[in-house]
């Protein structure tokens, strides 16, 4: 059976100046972790603000056997595309990025191209349609035909994404 002194002395974990190495951490650890913390934060959302680019497939371009999209990269200018019913909400969205294209002067680098419509069928798997649709159906994309590039994008970043891939 263990003395009051061995009992006394397993409970008291301090030493002979009174420092406790288990209720005390260093404030250069907690800065260290406060930095890594930030940093995947801050990681994490440069990553998610920075457009997709997708580069579509060799095989994908070479059998192109439908024409909904094909005509997207029959001239080598940039175009500006979206998907949205037929109805005035889109209507307006069009108008309004065409006037913020004009207004930044970027409309003689891009043609805007959206595609409004009640319902679109795509006939085909692994084709150029079906990869445009897989994209492109819920943001904006910027077709670049002559390096075969999909860039996605959303409203918010859109300008500035048009002005960064100008002359790309």
């Amino acid at each position: 059976m263990p003395s009051l002194h061995q009992i006394k002395s397993d409970m008291n974990y301090t030493g002979k100046d009174g420092y406790n190495p288990v209720d005390k951490k260093s404030p250069l650890v907690t800065i260290a972790q406060i930095m890594t913390v930030v940093a995947i934060g801050l990681g994490w959302y440069a990553y998610s603000i920075r457009p997709k680019i997708y580069n579509i497939p060799t095989e994908i371009m070479t059998a192109q056997n439908s024409d909904k999209f094909l005509n997207l990269f029959a001239t080598n200018s940039k175009k500006i595309i979206w998907f949205g019913a037929d109805c005035p909400i889109s209507a307006q969205r069009k108008s309004i990025i065409d006037s913020v294209m004009k207004f930044a002067k970027l409309d003689g680098f891009y043609e805007h191209r959206p595609f409004l419509q009640n319902s679109l069928r795509i006939h085909c798997q692994n084709c150029l349609d079906s990869y445009i649709m897989e994209n492109c159906n819920d943001g904006i994309c910027i077709i670049i035909p002559s390096r075969h590039q999909i860039i996605k994008t959303d409203e918010k970043r859109l300008i500035k994404n048009l002005q960064k891939y100008a002359n790309y």
